[in-house]
């Protein structure tokens, strides 16, 4: 393209919603999920990657007696709690080990809990493979909820991440103190030393809470003020917003304003389609591996032709809300690739699409999971040259 791009973001997995491409994620950051046995019972631990949430729960009934935890108990390490996690080898193996030392569990450890919580131990086995499954479904599903264009933006306040320090407890003065002095004098020292420490970490937090104040304040006057007229306030938040969204490849963005700034040029690094999922995960009745099967061709351009169309409607949705001031936008993605004929590294352009913002109100994004990426770029003017099972040939993009 003739085009220059002044501007360019990464997207990517872990930026800020990190999204894992192997295991459930834990609290404690060891990928896996998880099962903890112990003398008060089998807890589950699992979690989505990504999002930041996990759950435990209780696996072992209440109406297990006793004798059965105390069983446990000295089946799993003479009574302390083993975490119990577990993951899919590339070759589709399981693993079951002790998150603590890192070390597989002993037979007579694992044939416990299979033995006697053999649904829970099936259940963790399903979680692993949903979790390695999940890419199949995030890659097709990017434009889902997208937000609705604004005309006035809407300031979304953030909590702040510090914590203001404890009062302490000092220490009183009993009778014992007062009728002796090197008492006295070790206990006003000790609370002048909880004191001061106490003075130096208020000091530090109202300094840590007026920082994160006046960038609050900045941000919101940048959002709700600037970003109507001023260039560097519109590529700061619309570069802000498109980097908190959980992207499930990474890519970059190259991105420029009109002269006027109410139109937008953008070029997208859409992912080759071979880092697309190959395999699908099934778990089997053993608890030795699960079933890995690999996803048919027609399957995989099916799913890749609709991940990049709704790649572009996502980013598309970003500008209009965040921009109020844009009326046109200019969406161009590719593949980087080799020239054929030359030799050399060249971007090949799979898609490249012109919006205006009265026609992009006419989509209806309060039923957003219900739109065809595909068929929703296509109400636009649209430069695409793609067989109808998603076999994508070199275009010439649109120019800005």
């Amino acid at each position: 393209m003739a085009f220059r791009f002044q501007r360019r973001i990464k997207i990517a997995p872990g930026i800020r919603l990190n999204l894992s491409k192997s295991g459930v994620g834990v609290s404690a950051g060891i990928r896996g999920a998880s099962l903890s046995a112990g003398s008060r019972g089998i807890y589950g631990h699992t979690g989505i990657p990504g999002t930041g949430l996990a759950y435990r729960t209780k696996l072992n009934s209440t109406s297990r007696n006793s004798t059965k935890r105390s069983q446990s108990s000295r089946a799993v390490s003479d009574g302390a709690v083993i975490n119990l996690k577990a993951y899919i080898e590339d070759n589709g193996q399981l693993r079951f080990y002790n998150a603590d030392t890192l070390a597989d569990l002993t037979d007579r450890e694992f044939n416990y809990v299979k033995n006697h919580y053999s649904a829970e131990l099936t259940a963790l086995v399903q979680a692993l493979c949903d979790n390695k499954n999940q890419q199949l479904s995030k890659i097709s599903t990017v434009h889902h909820n997208i937000p609705p264009p604004q005309e006035r933006p809407v300031f979304t306040a953030r909590t702040c991440p510090e914590v203001r320090p404890e009062q302490p407890r000092y220490l009183k003065f009993g009778l014992l103190a007062m009728f002796w002095p090197p008492l006295k004098r070790k206990i006003q020292s000790h609370n002048a030393s909880l004191k001061a420490k106490f003075a130096a970490e208020l000091g530090q937090y109202h300094k840590a809470k007026e920082a994160f104040d006046n960038s609050e304040a900045q941000r919101k006057k940048q959002e709700t003020k600037d970003v109507f007229d001023d260039v560097e306030a519109m590529s700061a938040v619309l570069e802000d917003h498109l980097l908190a969204i959980e992207w499930p490849y990474e890519t970059e963005i190259d991105f420029d304003f009109g002269e006027n700034y109410s139109s937008l040029a953008i070029d997208v690094c859409f992912p080759d389609e071979s880092q697309l999922p190959l395999k699908h995960h099934e778990p089997l009745k053993t608890f030795s591996k699960v079933s890995i099967k690999p996803i048919n061709a027609s399957t995989r351009r099916r799913l890749y032709r609709d991940h990049i169309h709704a790649i572009a409607l996502r980013i598309i949705a970003e500008a209009f809300h965040r921009l109020p001031s844009l009326e046109s936008l200019t969406l161009s993605g590719y593949t980087p690739g080799v020239n054929s004929a030359t030799g050399y590294e060249e971007d090949h352009y799979l898609l490249s699409v012109k919006v205006l913002r009265e026609r992009w109100k006419n989509i209806n994004f309060e039923s957003t999971v219900n739109i065809d990426p595909v068929a929703a770029l296509e109400q636009f003017e649209l430069q695409r040259n793609m067989t109808k099972t998603g076999i994508f040939k070199p275009i010439q993009p649109m120019s800005p």
